[in-house]
């Protein structure tokens, strides 16, 4: 399966190429009054607001730093800013050792790819964006 590798904060993850639609080196985020700190705001990429969410901040580590993966178009209009690409690899899935992935991330999959020592968990990319805890980017007021 052809995926792209990337690291956030301490995880290893793989997405399927075709989920990615574009990779941004560098992007300006303009934030939105009253989300959640995960939710970094909105980004214009060609003419359209692309939705930005650090990837490392939601999954609970320090924020990122790296590129953000502009998801495809059919996922839904979204942008993850991850820390470190590895690029795109080749490789076979192998069935996972890992135990309670899909709890640390909605649309993990049973599934990881193995490159240069590492081990990086299969996302299925239209989980996650559909999962209730990733869209939920309004901030928490007291009541």
């Amino acid at each position: 399966m052809a995926c792209i590798l990337f690291r956030v904060g301490k995880w290893h993850w793989a997405v399927d190429v075709a989920s990615v639609h574009r990779v941004h080196k560098q992007v300006s985020v303009q934030a939105v009054p009253g989300t959640q700190p995960w939710f970094l705001g909105v980004s214009q990429i060609d003419g359209q607001l692309l939705p930005v969410t650090d990837l490392s901040l939601w999954l609970g580590q320090r924020p990122a730093t790296g590129a953000v993966l502009h998801l495809h178009p059919d996922l839904g209009p979204c942008g993850l800013r991850v820390d470190e690409l590895f690029g795109t690899q080749n490789r076979p899935l192998v069935p996972s050792a890992l135990s309670a992935s899909n709890t640390l991330m909605p649309g993990a999959l049973s599934q990881v790819i193995e490159w240069k020592d590492m081990t990086f968990r299969v996302v299925d990319m239209n989980l996650l964006v559909q999962s209730p805890a990733f869209i939920a980017i309004i901030e928490a007021r007291p009541a």
